[in-house]
């Protein structure tokens, strides 16, 4: 699988969390994760632990985009977890090629990611 290689889950205390590891540097989209504030952090070759700026989301229609500039590591977490219980089904896009990839995670069943190159 080339691209971005997407896991995602739940926080025991209720987070929402997405793992991406990317085979090469790029841009993609998060949908579908509950409102909240995101923390973003990243790890490549040459740089580990790096820290993006936190990411408000209002809601499931509101979309998280950012980047990681080589291939790595990149972790988008709930900075506080949900006040109410929140369902949500998160999809991840992005990439700059025309083939699509897609996965899901087992962790929780009704949080689904998938990846579309575009």
């Amino acid at each position: 699988m080339k691209g971005f290689s997407p896991a995602a889950f739940i926080n025991a205390n209720g987070g929402y969390v997405v793992v991406i590891k990317a085979d090469r540097g790029g841009r993609f989209t998060i949908k579908g994760l509950p409102s909240g504030t995101y923390g973003l952090t990243y790890t490549t070759e040459g740089a580990n632990g790096e820290t993006l700026p936190d990411v408000d989301l209002t809601g499931p229609s509101e979309a998280l985009t950012a980047e990681i500039p080589a291939m790595g590591l990149i972790t988008v977490y709930a900075k506080r977890p949900p006040t109410t219980q929140q369902t949500s089904s998160a999809r991840l896009s992005g990439g700059d090629g025309p083939e699509g990839i897609g996965g899901e995670s087992a962790m929780k069943p009704f949080i689904k990611v998938a990846i579309l190159l575009r």
